[in-house]
């Protein structure tokens, strides 16, 4: 299992949401609850603008002075610039030759197969950002984090405090442990960039999604938001309950959260969780958590 110190990950909830001037208990997500699911969102729904809408730039001096031939290659030969990606990449990825074939043909889309003239690196980018909208589009992306005490993720993401973390187990056997399905974000001040070879593991396979295009499009957000520490899992399908990633461990009482309402997530969970609580450090701004009886 990739990145074994990481045996926990958390996602905050909110219990209560608005209606007119009342503040009622989420029908929908005591149901999901019931049904041991989780919501697996569309990334256009996230608070982040930026987030998996940043077009990566390419470097246009290696794509200009190193691969002007590959392209002419790939242009006028696409089924033997396929046959050779492969052989390139055989000890790197599981990408195919009809798979290869096909990425080619969708991102140098031509009306005339003879009509390269003035097909430049801009071309093949507005082509290739297409083809990565399109199947961000089908994707569903679960957040969550390796922190279970930050106060800002408890104000943002937990109703200022008033709401609950979930505590998931994280391990080799499960959705979370998996390197194919989760990953950690990566965090940086410019947008991604890809070169050439990465065009083509622009469409996830069964192993190297944060080494596509699209992995760098979903998993790397601004610096700003690195006090998240954010993991995701990503899989084919959005706005979608799916069933919990991993074994529950814990659910953790916000500073804020009602009495009555941790009572009532006690008798929703049952006895199966370990039930805990964050409390205000004595002598500095932070929360601790500390475990409470069932």
């Amino acid at each position: 299992m990739k990145y074994p110190d990481v045996r926990k990950l958390y996602k905050y909830r909110s219990l209560r949401v608005v209606r007119g001037t009342r503040s009622v208990r989420n029908k929908k997500l005591i149901e999901s609850i019931l049904s041991q699911a989780i919501w697996m969102p569309n990334p256009e729904s996230f608070n982040d603008p930026f987030d998996c809408n940043v077009r990566p730039i390419s470097l246009g001096h290696i794509f200009e002075e190193r691969h002007s031939k590959e392209i002419d290659e790939l242009l006028k030969y696409p089924e033997q610039y396929a046959r050779k990606v492969v052989q390139q990449k055989r000890r790197k990825s599981t990408i195919d030759y009809e798979t290869t074939l096909e990425i080619i043909s969708a991102i140098t889309k031509l009306n005339n197969e003879n009509d390269f003239e003035g097909y430049s690196r801009d071309n093949l980018m507005n082509q290739l950002w297409e083809q990565v909208k399109a199947k961000i589009g089908t994707l569903g992306v679960l957040s969550l984090s390796e922190i279970p005490d930050h106060p800002l993720l408890w104000s943002h993401y937990a109703d200022q405090h008033q709401g609950f973390c979930i505590e998931f187990e994280r391990t080799k056997n499960n959705k979370l442990g998996d390197p194919k399905s989760t990953f950690p974000v990566r965090y940086s001040n410019k947008y991604p960039r890809i070169t050439m070879d990465e065009l083509f593991l622009q469409i996830p396979n069964d192993s190297e999604l944060d080494h596509t295009f699209i992995g760098s499009v979903l998993l790397t957000k601004s610096e700003c938001w690195s006090y998240e520490s954010e993991w995701r899992m990503i899989g084919i399908g959005n706005n979608i309950l799916t069933r919990y990633p991993g074994k529950i461990s814990a659910i953790i009482f916000g500073l804020r959260m009602p009495l009555a309402d941790r009572n009532f997530l006690k008798t929703l969970y049952g006895q199966n969780v370990q039930f805990k609580e964050t409390l205000p450090s004595e002598d500095q701004f932070s929360l601790t958590i500390r475990d409470i009886e069932n």
